[in-house]
């Protein structure tokens, strides 16, 4: 979701997904994704369930600089998350993420399924 926030619309995907039976889990557990984007910028996408690293983060290299941002969660994180959720059912809040921003998500990920 966060490189379609960043650089808009994608319009090729290439994927390597691969199994690791040993983890027991009903999805890939390493993804990598080739994302071209209409803003002709390209993105490297990796996610692996299989690394024995704990670290999640996002690195944007430009011709001039890198920005790195480091990814570290914490349990009032996923509170602040729930209590936003419950807002939304009331009535209270608007959700971060809109229906079509889950359906283009979706859409890349299909493609990364067909395309490997």
């Amino acid at each position: 979701y966060y490189a379609l926030l960043f650089f808009g619309p994608v319009k090729k995907v290439a994927a390597k997904l691969q199994q690791v039976p040993e983890l027991n889990i009903e999805t890939e557990a390493i993804a990598d994704l080739k994302l071209e984007f209409i803003s002709d910028v390209t993105a490297d996408i990796h996610l692996s369930y299989a690394s024995h690293k704990n670290e999640r983060y996002c690195e944007v290299i430009t011709d001039s600089q890198t920005l790195r941002w480091e990814y570290q969660p914490n349990n009032e994180m996923y509170i602040d998350e729930i209590k936003h959720f419950i807002n939304i059912c009331q009535g209270k809040a608007q959700p971060l993420i809109t229906v079509a921003d889950g359906i283009n998500t979706l859409k890349i990920i299909e493609a990364a399924k067909n395309n490997d």
